[in-house]
């Protein structure tokens, strides 16, 4: 009798059919079901987040126009001279149109005259802030703030100044907001609200 070898038994033994397997591609309801649940929870989960986010981000934007006022008010202080902070795009010149978001520039106001001239010396110059966010002043602080020897903010024309400004995102109806808020002797105060509109 002849052995075979273990190599020459193996292919000598009949061999099964290959049987393949077609399955449909796609994906089931309750799959898609399950997916779709997923996703809710997910998106519930994720709401307070973004909240807390914007409240963050909201916080920062107040607070470094907040700190701004701040510094302008103690160089005025420290120099017994007039320092102003106005909206800048350039940060070199004072403008007219747009919002506090373009930037703004604090400096040495020798003529006491809101707007920044040339050899007035720049104490500090804030970029534009990130698209869709926007800082805007309500009528007596929408240009410039201005403050006095005595730290007191006072328009050109003499009058005391305090007035409050908007921190808000680009959105539709009933945009949360931040208000940064000064009062007639210059001191500041953030709180949450609610605006119609931060177009």
């Amino acid at each position: 009798m002849t052995r075979l070898s273990p190599r020459t038994a193996a292919t000598a033994l009949p061999r099964k059919p290959c049987v393949r397997r077609s399955r449909l591609a796609g994906i089931s309801l309750l799959e898609l079901m399950v997916t779709m649940a997923v996703l809710a929870i997910a998106a519930a989960a994720a709401q307070p987040m973004l909240g807390s986010l914007f409240d963050s981000l909201g916080n920062d934007m107040a607070r470094a126009l907040g700190s701004s006022l701040q510094l302008a008010r103690s160089e005025a202080i420290k120099r017994a001279s007039r320092a102003t902070v106005c909206k800048s795009s350039d940060g070199e010149r004072c403008s007219a149109a747009g919002s506090w978001g373009q930037g703004w520039i604090v400096f040495h106001d020798g003529n006491h005259n809101g707007s920044r001239e040339a050899g007035e010396n720049i104490i500090q110059v804030r970029q534009a802030l990130p698209q869709r966010w926007r800082i805007s002043g309500n009528s007596s602080v929408a240009q410039y703030v201005s403050f006095q020897a005595d730290g007191s903010p006072t328009l050109v024309s003499g009058a005391f100044q305090a007035g409050t400004f908007t921190v808000c995102r680009l959105a539709g109806a009933n945009a949360q907001a931040k208000l940064l808020v000064m009062s007639a002797t210059g001191r500041l105060r953030v709180q949450g609200a609610a605006v119609q509109s931060c177009a």
